[in-house]
């Protein structure tokens, strides 16, 4: 096992410096990890999240997009072969809604035609198809 298990490399989008002590204290009590987290900057624009349980990480990537004073926080995961300075942090999961669709349409095939149109599509809530009052997906 390498240190670097459980680590994001992330980078906010702005080109103002990131006041660090505040950033740090600001994303522990959002985030809250069981294990904990350390946060340490690499660079005036490119951070390091290490965290120390696997679920704490899968809440962190799964749980975002994230901000900080108004600026996303890009991140990617880092491989134990990666070089931290040049993880490329181009891309940022959202979740989607789509509302007014016809009942007709409501299918992860139209979903999935729409969110590759928008991006990449990765995954679909299963919840999202059914219900006949439902006018969303």
């Amino acid at each position: 096992m390498t240190s670097f298990q459980w680590s994001l490399v992330g980078r906010f989008l702005t080109d103002r410096p990131i006041n660090f002590v505040a950033m740090k204290n600001t994303l522990a009590l959002i985030w809250r990890p069981v294990k904990g987290v350390f946060i340490k900057d690499l660079s005036p624009s490119l951070f390091l999240f290490q965290f120390f349980h696997e679920l704490d990480l899968e809440h962190v990537t799964n749980g975002g997009p994230w901000t900080f004073n108004q600026h996303m926080l890009i991140t990617n995961r880092l491989k134990v072969s990666d070089n931290h300075l040049q993880v490329p942090l181009d891309f940022a999961d959202f979740w989607i809604q789509v509302h007014e669709v016809p009942y007709g349409f409501m299918s992860e095939k139209v979903g999935k035609d729409i969110f590759n149109f928008i991006g990449v599509f990765i995954e679909a809530d299963p919840n999202s198809f059914g219900g006949i009052w439902r006018s969303y997906m």
